[in-house]
């Protein structure tokens, strides 16, 4: 899996939500990412093209349990970053209805983060992989196979996130 095949919409809901809820406040943080891309964008950012590849072509999502909401807001400091070359956003509650509580987190990310990244790891797990990380660069590096893998400390920790997270329920 060398190419980018394929994108998903991972969304982080507030665990203290139902199920259903996890579901709708998903919908609501795929809006504001449209709304997010689509008026402060420019054509042809990266963001953008990956959010509309997702759209056009993949339509995947993936709803984890992102835990309570300091967790939730853990993951938007994450994801905030010039670092972060990929589509997110989140949805905020109205003040009326949960007291401005954070609900879901949202972001479309490409194979080589959910799928490779994840595999590597359990490769490395495994003994049959190695890592190794250069402090000076930031840079995580996943040898397999005599193929190596490079992964900036954004993407590493996005790997984790996902890895780490359990699907909502």
């Amino acid at each position: 899996m060398d190419d980018i095949t394929e994108y998903r919409l991972y969304t982080f809901g507030n665990f203290y939500l139902s199920s259903i809820q996890q579901g709708i406040q998903a919908a609501h943080a795929l809006g504001e990412l449209f709304l997010k891309y689509n008026r402060g964008a420019q054509d042809g950012t990266t963001e953008k093209l990956h959010l509309i590849n997702w759209a056009e072509d993949h339509k995947t999502m993936i709803c984890k349990n992102g835990g309570a909401e300091a967790e939730l807001l853990e993951l938007i400091r994450v994801f905030n970053t010039d670092k972060n070359p990929y589509p997110w956003s989140f949805f905020e509650e109205e003040q009326a209805a949960l007291n401005g509580a954070c609900t879901c987190v949202a972001i479309v990310v490409p194979d080589t983060i959910y799928d490779r990244g994840i595999k590597l790891y359990k490769a490395f797990q495994k003994g049959t992989a190695q890592y190794h990380y250069n402090n000076d660069e930031g840079i995580h590096m996943y040898t397999c196979v005599g193929k190596s893998y490079i992964y900036s400390d954004f993407e590493f920790e996005l790997i984790e996130q996902i890895r780490n997270s359990r699907n909502a329920i």
